[in-house]
């Protein structure tokens, strides 16, 4: 669930929650360069042990 979200010059950041982990989803902007980078910051928040399977990545190519 969406929790909240957070922009600067450079990076625009959105944090989910669904009261057991928290996800801290980052987009990095750069100056005159046609990339982004995408990563995530995957917490446990709960107080058992988790298991992490799977965490899926953002890729896209030849932004215009």
């Amino acid at each position: 669930k969406y929790e909240s979200y957070y922009e600067n010059e450079n990076e625009l950041v959105f944090v989910m929650n669904n009261g057991k982990i928290r996800v801290t989803q980052h987009y990095d902007f750069f100056k005159n360069v046609k990339v982004v980078r995408s990563y995530a910051e995957i917490e446990n928040i709960s107080k058992e042990k988790m298991g992490l399977e799977y965490a899926a990545l953002f890729a896209c190519t030849a932004l215009t």
